[in-house]
């Protein structure tokens, strides 16, 4: 098949030495043109968006790639980026309205799509509260038809339930990201104890002077009609209180049930950190993110193969070097409330390192390890995570687990060819092992994601991604976490609670459902 700039913006090929040169210079206004053999036929920089390819968008852009053209059935960039996009859809969005040339129109209207416009889809299909941010910092207006699309689509199904949402199912359902748009631009409908909750627990800002009048009244109708003042926890016991709805909602209860000290020091250490100014995890949304991920037994499962020894997004280090810093973090955030000697498990795929460390253990360990061999990442996960640590031990018939476990891995690539099982065929395996044992599914969660932008780890990635059967117990990142830690690592406090988000996002799609 002849090469053309339209399929190696497709298939993440255009950064190769010399490849857009020669397309350029061949023909100076292919960039902003529309061809190739995908279907609909995109401009480079639509198709680039449509897989993800940050890299490639950024080429493009640097190079006068324009994100305002029109593609077939009168869709941009920026729509394939918020609609198609499996992974990076933050960054290329903040690249597209940031363009020299042309940048995207965060009000444009697609005709062909009911007239939806980008904040109307950011709430219907991705319900992303970053990817929302980034819209609305470059100048999106919530209007009242953001509202009612997104009401039809979306938030009828909340409101229609058959349950009505307690204090507790509030907190875990406002995720929701409708409800982050209704609730802080009701102008004033909400009481502030509801205001401030919601405005804080997902850290958007939005100019009230922006939101019309109309969308006001709309929003603040239903919802001043269906949700109340709810108090924060402040003491102890109301955290405790709280900690034991989610045990109950979780399916946790078989953990716990006999263990009430350690819930108890849960909810004192919560309620401790609450008053800590120095750091944005004692925020009420996020000490309920913290809380959650305390009861599971985190486990670090990494990617130590020879590629990991590849330049990252930090020009200053390795992807490796990334993961290693990324590993502390993570580890820090993961043991905040508990015990000052809880421990977390961190395993790697050709290291034969095992054992508990506590967070300041972590990091000189990851510095002792070098990289090398290959990516046999489901194999491992199997012998080194899967077999000691779950299949062993559900296998007695008096064994019961201590804590619930929440699996963290790490990778840069496509595992090997002959990688068996797949890592997607060992969370399969593994979640039914669970259900035949008689425990809950969510006792053993999953957190893929990835350093490095090779296309082989991003399709891997959407394979367990797109797996109907494992989205229960399985979330894969969508960014590139060396380049989010890149962008993050001089903000202390916004690192820290990215890492909590990413690492409690399995777990609330348990409790809430995908």
């Amino acid at each position: 098949m002849a090469q053309n700039i339209f399929d190696d913006a497709f298939r993440n090929t255009l950064h190769k030495p010399g490849r857009l040169a020669r397309y350029l210079n061949a023909e100076p206004g292919c960039i902003n043109q529309i061809g190739g053999q995908h279907i609909p036929q995109l401009t480079p920089l639509a198709a680039a968006c449509h897989q993800g390819h940050l890299e490639i968008v950024s080429l493009l852009v640097q190079h006068g790639a324009r994100p305002d053209i029109l593609c077939p059935g009168g869709r941009t960039a920026l729509y394939y980026a918020i609609v198609q996009a499996p992974r990076n859809k933050v960054a290329i969005i903040k690249a597209l309205l940031a363009a020299p040339i042309g940048p995207a129109n965060p009000n444009e209207v697609y005709l062909e799509d009911d007239s939806a416009n980008p904040l109307t889809l950011a709430i219907q299909i991705t319900q992303d509260k970053d990817i929302i941010q980034a819209l609305i910092d470059g100048g999106a207006t919530p209007t009242a038809a953001n509202w009612r699309q997104a009401k039809a689509r979306k938030l009828d199904q909340y409101l229609m339930s058959s349950r009505t949402p307690g204090a507790q199912n509030l907190v875990d359902l406002t995720v929701d990201v409708v409800s982050l748009i209704i609730g802080y631009a009701d102008g004033g409908a909400f009481g502030s104890v509801m205001k401030g909750f919601l405005s804080n627990m997902y850290r958007i800002t939005v100019n009230p002077m922006l939101v019309s009048l109309d969308s006001r009244a709309c929003y603040a109708t239903t919802y001043e009609q269906t949700f109340k003042d709810i108090p924060e926890p402040k003491s102890a016991g109301e955290f405790k209180h709280n900690i034991d709805n989610f045990v109950r909602t979780a399916g946790l209860d078989k953990f716990y049930a006999r263990n009430p000290i350690f819930i108890q020091s849960l909810a004192e250490k919560a309620s401790a950190l609450r008053d800590d100014t120095t750091t944005d995890l004692g925020k009420p949304e996020n000490i309920q993110r913290l809380v959650q991920l305390s009861l599971y037994q985190l486990v670090i499962y990494c990617d130590d193969s020879s590629s990991m020894d590849y330049a990252s997004a930090d020009p200053h280090q390795s992807r490796y070097g990334s993961l290693c810093q990324l590993v502390s973090r993570i580890a820090h955030v993961a043991t905040r409330i508990l015990p000052a000697d809880a421990k977390v498990q961190v395993r790697f795929i050709n290291n034969h390192f095992r054992g508990d460390l506590t967070a300041a253990e972590v990091l000189p360990l990851m510095h002792r390890v070098r990289p090398s061999g290959s990516t046999p990442l489901g194999e491992k996960l199997v012998s080194k995570v899967l077999r000691p640590l779950v299949y062993n031990k559900i296998a007695r018939s008096d064994y019961e687990f201590e804590q619930p476990l929440l699996i963290c891995a790490i990778t840069d690539g496509e595992p090997n060819p002959g990688d068996v099982p797949t890592i997607r065929d060992a969370v399969v395996d593994c979640r039914r092992a669970l259900v035949n044992r008689n425990y809950d599914p969510a006792s053993v969660m999953f957190c893929i994601s990835q350093v490095g932008g090779d296309a082989g780890g991003q399709m891997f990635l959407d394979q367990v991604r797109h797996t109907p059967e494992i989205q229960d117990v399985v979330y894969c990142t969508t960014d590139q976490l060396d380049v989010k830690f890149a962008e993050l690592r001089e903000n202390e406090r916004q690192l820290e609670v990215w890492l909590l988000e990413m690492l409690t996002k399995p777990i609330m799609r348990a409790v809430q459902g995908p």
